[in-house]
């Protein structure tokens, strides 16, 4: 009998082992700069491979890069949650300049890159099992998500083909329309027309989040929901408090401090970023509007319930019950000597 315990007791340790060693090589990997090809273009992408079946595209704020603000912290978080992220490079206008008149101007040359992307994209993660995609952006990013989102629900794009669907839209800063581009229609979607584009999605859940002061996302909040095809509790809208503008709040900005509003410009709580006070010697993070990069900020939280509620279940894991044998065992090694 001490041999069959004492076997017992190897046989759990080994399975134990085995899988610890497997949960070790499932944690979620760093960002792993790719090239990829669009069919015209070679482009860069960071890309995390995680353990479930879901998986998020994201489309970065305009003139940043895949690793930017906001797409840098979620796709971190989210990985952290186990699921893969592709953030891909956004295109440019074929002249080179980013600001929004030459975006306007070279919409239709802008629309076929991203949607050749976003194909790429879908490969990719078809490639790595993945079924389940959820779309994300931010500021000029969340107008391609968006679009994305409204081609794939018009059977522009056939997921079926990927062997994969699309179950969700994450926006952060999102606007309305760019001015200058043409609206979209059912069969020809303008990539820079957030409202067109909400107007024909309406079969799966969508986040908007915007910060408190961000002019433009704040004016046109009531637009976007009501634009939005599908039913009511389908489209969520989140606020985060960005600090209030009395000149006395600072964001860290490429490695040095910078009034958080200037001029009357609210970039700052676009982009979500966390405030600083001054004492005249030190810059002093406030606790207060710490919104993005830990687990327990806004952003993260925000999107972490998100997904909770609408993509993830919550399962006893295997090692959660190797676990309890394990603890279950000195008691049967107790009862069995008092035998």
């Amino acid at each position: 009998m001490m041999y069959s315990i004492t076997f017992t007791i190897k046989k759990y340790i080994i399975t134990g082992l085995a899988l610890t060693l497997a949960t070790v090589l499932t944690l979620p990997a760093y960002a792993v700069p790719i090239t990829l090809n669009d069919g015209t273009f070679d482009f860069s992408a960071e890309l995390r491979t995680g353990s479930s079946d879901l998986g998020v595209i994201f489309f970065h704020g305009r003139g940043q890069h895949p690793n930017g603000d906001v797409v840098r912290h979620l796709g971190t978080s989210l990985n952290d949650r186990g699921h893969t992220t592709l953030s891909l490079s956004n295109p440019v206008p074929a002249s080179g300049l980013t600001d929004f008149q030459s975006y306007a101007n070279g919409e239709d040359y802008i629309d076929d890159l991203v949607f050749a992307r976003l194909g790429v994209a879908l490969n990719n993660f078809s490639s790595q099992g993945i079924n389940r995609v959820v779309l994300s952006g931010f500021s000029l990013g969340s107008r391609f998500a968006t679009a994305s989102a409204a081609a794939i629900d018009q059977g522009m794009i056939d997921l079926s083909g990927y062997g994969m669907e699309l179950v969700g839209l994450v926006g952060v800063g999102m606007y309305s329309s760019l001015a200058g581009s043409a609206p979209t229609t059912a069969n020809d979607l303008n990539v820079l027309d957030t409202i067109g584009n909400l107007a024909l999605i309406n079969s799966i859940n969508v986040l908007d989040i915007y910060g408190s002061n961000d002019t433009q996302a704040v004016v046109n909040a009531g637009l976007r929901r009501t634009s939005f095809a599908g039913k009511p509790d389908f489209y969520e809208q989140k606020i985060i408090d960005c600090p209030p503008n009395d000149g006395t709040y600072y964001a860290r900005s490429n490695g040095v401090y910078v009034p958080y509003y200037k001029n009357g410009n609210v970039n700052r709580c676009h982009q979500l970023r966390s405030a600083y006070t001054f004492d005249g010697t030190n810059y002093t993070l406030d606790p207060n509007y710490s919104l993005r990069n830990s687990a327990n900020a806004p952003l993260e939280s925000i999107v972490g319930d998100f997904f909770t509620r609408h993509f993830e279940t919550v399962t006893v894991s295997e090692p959660a019950s190797i676990l309890l044998l394990f603890l279950g065992l000195p008691l049967l090694l107790i009862v069995r000597q008092r035998d």
